[in-house]
């Protein structure tokens, strides 16, 4: 009996601190909500950008949250309600901190509020901590702008003119992402010198992506992407003003060639119409010396008929006079 009691004690000893521990694996959940910051639209409304951050964990290890942990995640007011995220996992792409959704405008952002009012706040409520949306200055997402204008070359014309070719690289971004921009031709960020070719001048400048590892870059030479192109051009210096950036055009640049256009394939020719094809053929001629003359029988003759045809015909009317 006392084995028995000693037995029964060391086992109790033993799984004890087992339960309790099965008992205390509970996930830790810490996550914060974060506003990235705004934008404004053309139309005056405004692009609102919601981020977390996880750092929630279950023994130790890297916790997904989501709808089951019953944790706080609302919107006030609830109006984009219906886009709040229902769980938060590691996208790891901050480096150090694996739970974090990118910074500014990023793919992994928990949500997007887009064509808000901007009227007052908004709110976003999760697991006991909160990121207040407003149109604050410092929350804007302002572009960088970084562009260049580029002078490609020129090509000589048999009359002695020349062309000049004018590209551009535009590397603009806000908060980190590439950014179109646009800029008017006006006498300060977009103009030429001498000012009779303004007219060509482009307004807008997005991201080609002709040119590998540089998709804010038009084709080099002549291209089809080419900002603009000056024809009948003297070769005297022409100077291209873009955002503070100067591009000049002149015969010590480069000599360009133009690349040969194919040569048209032949069409081919239309297939004949069967039935034109059929009218156009002319309707056999029997020659003299294959026309047999046939026995005249009564008043009946038959000329001009097949050997074979005209002897069938002869003996059914030999017959019909038995």
């Amino acid at each position: 009996m006392a084995k028995r009691c000693a037995l029964l004690l060391v086992v109790l000893l033993v799984l004890s601190p087992m339960t309790l521990f099965a008992a205390s694996e509970e996930p830790v959940i810490d996550i914060s909500p974060i506003f990235e910051g705004w934008i404004q639209n053309d139309d005056g409304t405004y692009n609102l950008y919601f981020g977390y951050e996880n750092r929630s964990t279950l023994g130790g290890e890297p916790y997904v949250v989501t709808a089951e942990d019953s944790i706080t995640n609302k919107l006030t007011p609830d109006t984009y309600s219906e886009l709040l995220p229902t769980e938060f996992g590691f996208p790891g792409v901050v480096e150090g901190r694996p739970g974090r959704t990118g910074f500014g405008i990023h793919e992994t952002n928990a949500f997007v509020i887009e064509n808000w009012d901007g009227v007052g706040n908004i709110v976003w409520s999760l697991a006991g901590s909160t990121a207040t949306a407003s149109i604050n200055p410092d929350k804007e997402f302002k572009p960088v702008i970084d562009i260049s204008p580029i002078f490609e070359g020129w090509v000589e014309h048999e009359d002695g003119t020349y062309s000049a070719y004018f590209g551009y690289e535009n590397r603009s971004t806000r908060a980190g992402q590439p950014y179109e921009v646009d800029v008017a031709r006006d006498d300060i960020s977009n103009f030429i010198t001498p000012d009779t070719h303004q007219e060509l001048l482009p307004t807008e400048f997005g991201f080609p992506n002709v040119v590998e590892g540089r998709p804010g870059r038009t084709g080099f030479g002549v291209h089809e992407t080419n900002a603009f192109v000056i024809h009948d051009w003297d070769g005297s210096n022409i100077v291209w003003n873009l955002n503070g950036r100067t591009a000049t055009a002149g015969l010590a640049g480069t000599e360009l060639t133009l690349p040969e256009e194919p040569e048209d394939p032949e069409e081919p020719a239309d297939p004949q119409d069967p039935k034109e094809s059929a009218d156009e053929q002319e309707d056999p001629v029997i020659e003299d010396d294959e026309k047999e003359e046939l026995p005249k029988t009564g008043t009946n003759v038959m000329w001009l008929l097949p050997v074979g045809v005209g002897a069938a015909l002869v003996g059914l009317r030999k017959l019909s006079k038995k």
